[in-house]
């Protein structure tokens, strides 16, 4: 009998480690760790998975045991930062990936009749739209789109190497291939090197409000970009160091020829559970077009099956080269020694990570242990910290998880109809790149990113109300309806949508005026501020409350507990100039090594950080495999 994303996620929980030595442990289940297994087991290591909760995916899950029908992305929402070469090397698309490319990919409403912002993947329709609101903005938006372009292009090259550090310092060529690449960059650059080099400074180190500000005067333009930058961060679009994160806009996509489009006419509840090969783009209107048409850089999609169909196929790939699953198995600790000093003046050697006690008792040893936990769920809960010297326990401690984000995941029972949009203007069958809509009431802003929030000083407030302890009063909402294009997700004519919600501190003030995580453990509180969420979007689509069949609100805190996400942050630590690249996670051990030899973190809070990308896990498994000393 095929299963469906959710339920192959789960079918490691009764699987037990079938040896008791391996050449490396992976500690945690997530979409990076998964993707440090399958390199692994690519070069012929024994290798063993081992993750706490019942299904493997972390936060890149897909979860259809909360309400009959109905399969929901619990925690990440959109697939993109992917990286290409991830996709090639473990031929996920082999395995089952499939992706749902959008277009228009973003609609940010107002209060006005006929007055929204739609954008998509054509550039001259994205003009018309911003012309709408300020003719200026639509001549100077092509010039802003090719600023972030030409500086993702040097930052991707940083994303797919280690940082030169001690303990991750890539090998010569790899160094060589890096400065080759980045040197041909600056000379393609239409500006000169100087002015090249002080853009890429300011992006890393502005707040998003000065570089929006030097291209736009609109108010709903900026406020729609500047959401970019905020999301997952506790910081406003005027806070230091948010522009970087306006780089994701078009970090996305880069996808297209890697087979990962799922064909407009394809059962897709086939493709989830692998009952049968994928054909090519079948079916008119699209029967010509090009077989990944959609997924350039810049696109965001839809993963058919939900974001866990990401770690699935990861997953797939790392048994199909030999590793082990083991999911519902708790690490207590990481075992390490201190070898015995050579002799007397003698620096006393590193300790050495030999293996994992489990929560049952059970110790496996390893040659290599790799952490997809949090930095500092790994050197604070589960090494010994006698083995740790006072101030790499210092800078891990120091490192800042702040977070004000909520997740609200809806069953509904129809579309929201937003009010500033005729509802007599219905979309034809299938999107402008060919997916076919699961419902006749969609329009299509129905497939995209729905901002709830058009107005800069609404973001700024937002912010301030979480600075003070406060639920924001008018939170920043980003909401997405994949089952518009997959009807894999919830039964014919309803539908699950995505909250993304910011600011909901976790310290937060409760109904006694005391500021304490404890109050996201009250059902009744988190309800209530779930409601005024939705009395929000409300404003905007009249009914909207009326159409909940069933809600699952994930606080920062239930963030923490449920995916391991240390404070609620979603990216394993902020994504903060102080905490990037030559100071990821620390700037005493900064990369992929740790201070306890063959001890390793391959999750997101090493560089190059968040997001489902997998580069953290493919860096540090390609950094323990260039040293073969590793496993002797």
């Amino acid at each position: 009998m095929s299963q469906g994303v959710g339920s192959f996620l789960r079918s490691f929980s009764s699987a037990r480690p079938a040896a008791k030595a391996y050449d490396a442990i992976i500690v945690g289940g997530g979409h990076n760790g998964l993707v440090a297994a399958a390199y692994l087991a690519r070069a012929k290591k024994k290798v063993l998975v081992l993750e706490k909760n019942p299904a493997i995916g972390g936060a890149a899950c897909s979860d259809d045991s909360l309400f009959d029908g109905f399969t929901f992305s619990r925690a990440s929402y959109l697939a993109s930062l992917l990286r290409p070469d991830i996709v090639r090397d473990l031929d996920l698309p082999a395995h089952g990936l499939r992706l749902l490319p959008r277009d228009p990919s973003s609609f940010t409403p107002t209060l006005d009749k006929g007055r929204y912002l739609l954008m998509g993947q054509d550039m001259a329709e994205n003009r018309r739209a911003i012309a709408q609101f300020s003719p200026r903005d639509a001549e100077r938006y092509p010039q802003y789109e090719a600023m972030l372009g030409r500086n993702v292009s040097i930052l991707n090259t940083l994303m797919d190497m280690r940082p030169p550090v001690k303990g991750s310092f890539p090998t010569p060529m790899e160094l060589f291939q890096a400065g080759r690449d980045i040197g041909h960059l600056l000379q393609a650059s239409p500006i000169p090197l100087r002015e090249q080099v002080g853009e890429l400074y300011e992006l890393l180190m502005a707040p998003s409000t000065k570089i929006l500000d030097q291209y736009f005067e609109s108010d709903i333009l900026k406020t729609t970009l500047a959401t970019d930058a905020v999301i997952g961060a506790f910081a406003s679009p005027s806070s230091l160091g948010t522009a970087y994160v306006l780089l994701h806009h078009v970090m996305g996509g880069g996808l297209a020829g890697l087979g990962l489009r799922a064909p407009p006419e394809q059962d897709l509840a086939s493709i989830i559970t692998g009952a049968h090969p994928v054909p090519g783009p079948t079916g008119a209107p699209f029967a010509n077009m090009p077989a990944d048409e959609g997924l350039g850089v810049g696109s965001w999609a839809y993963a058919v099956g939900g974001m866990g169909a990401v770690s699935a196929a990861l997953a797939r790939s790392a048994l199909a080269h030999g590793a082990e699953i083991c999911s519902d198995v708790t690490v207590e600790r990481i075992v390490s020694e201190r070898p015995d000093a050579p002799g007397s003046g003698a620096a006393a050697p590193a300790p050495v990570a030999k293996g994992v006690q489990l929560a049952s008792g059970e110790v496996i040893t390893s040659k290599v242990i790799l952490s997809n936990a949090t930095p500092r769920t790994t050197m604070e809960h589960l090494v010994d910290q006698a083995h740790l010297d006072p101030a790499s326990i210092q800078g891990y401690r120091a490192i800042d998880y702040s977070s004000a984000t909520m997740k609200i995941n809806l069953a509904l029972d129809r579309l929201p109809d937003f009010s500033c949009i005729d509802k007599a203007d219905r979309a034809g069958p299938y999107n402008s790149l060919g997916v076919k809509y699961t419902d006749p009431k969609a329009q299509p802003y129905h497939q995209t990113t729905i901002h709830i929030g058009h107005q800069m000083a609404d973001l700024e407030s937002a912010f301030q109300d979480a600075v003070a302890g406060r639920m924001s009063q008018r939170p920043l909402i980003e909401l997405t309806i994949p089952s518009v294009l997959d009807p894999t997700l919830a039964p014919p004519g309803k539908h699950v949508a995505n909250l993304f919600v910011q600011y909901a501190p976790y310290s937060v003030l409760g109904p006694d005026g005391v500021r304490s995580p404890r109050h996201w453990s009250n059902a009744d509180f988190k309800r209530a501020i779930a409601q005024d969420v939705y009395r929000l979007i409300e404003e905007y689509a009249p009914g909207f409350r009326s159409s909940v069949l069933f809600e699952d609100v994930l606080s920062p805190v239930d963030l923490e507990q449920q995916f391991g996400l240390t404070g609620g942050n979603i990216f394993h630590g902020s994504v903060t100039p102080d905490q990037l690249f030559l100071t990821r996670p620390t700037v005493k051990n900064p990369g992929h090594a740790t201070p306890i030899e063959r001890l390793f973190i391959c999750g997101s809070g090493v560089h190059p950080g968040g997001g489902v990308m997998g580069a953290p896990g493919r860096n540090t498994a390609k950094l323990v495999l260039s040293n073969e000393k590793n496993f002797q």
